[in-house]
């Protein structure tokens, strides 16, 4: 059987992992492939909304699903210490968990998303916001609700 090993519940990591499923469907089903996604978070946040968000147009409940509704049913889903990936073993074709769990592949895909510095820049965290963090969105809306049409 063929293991196919994705790093990454996050858009990438999610539409490639249903576009295998999609390719793949006669040899998932006969058992000749096997696809597995990781990730230490169990929910898919998709992040293009975010900004919609803050301007009002979107709903925040709608931000935020289970990862595993996502997934093609027949695709193994990991989160948690057993999908947080402590290490890639290149040699031996295999990844670690934080639970210690070993995946092995024969191919592996890594989807890990891009990861904000905020510290690059001093000060930036105490006196901004920005639509890339789940936790501002709200605030930002907040901020673009309270400005006023009044001209004195």
């Amino acid at each position: 059987m063929k293991k196919i090993v994705i790093l990454g519940g996050g858009i990438g990591g999610t539409i490639l992992a249903n576009r295998l499923a999609k390719k793949l469907s006669s040899e998932i089903n006969k058992g000749n492939v096997e696809i597995t996604v990781l990730d230490k978070k169990d929910y898919h946040v998709y992040q293009p909304s975010q900004l919609l968000v803050a301007l009002g147009i979107e709903d925040y409940d709608q931000l935020i699903r289970p990862e595993r509704s996502l997934l093609d049913p027949r695709i193994k889903f990991y989160s948690g210490n057993k999908g947080d990936v402590r290490k890639i073993d290149l040699a031996n074709h295999k990844v670690i968990s934080a639970d210690g769990t070993e995946y092995n592949y024969d191919y592996l895909i890594i989807s890990s998303g891009s990861h904000l510095a905020w510290n690059e820049i001093k000060g930036y965290r105490e006196h901004a916001l920005s639509v890339w963090d789940l936790n501002d969105v709200l605030k930002i809306k907040q901020a673009i609700d309270s400005f006023s049409n009044n001209s004195n």
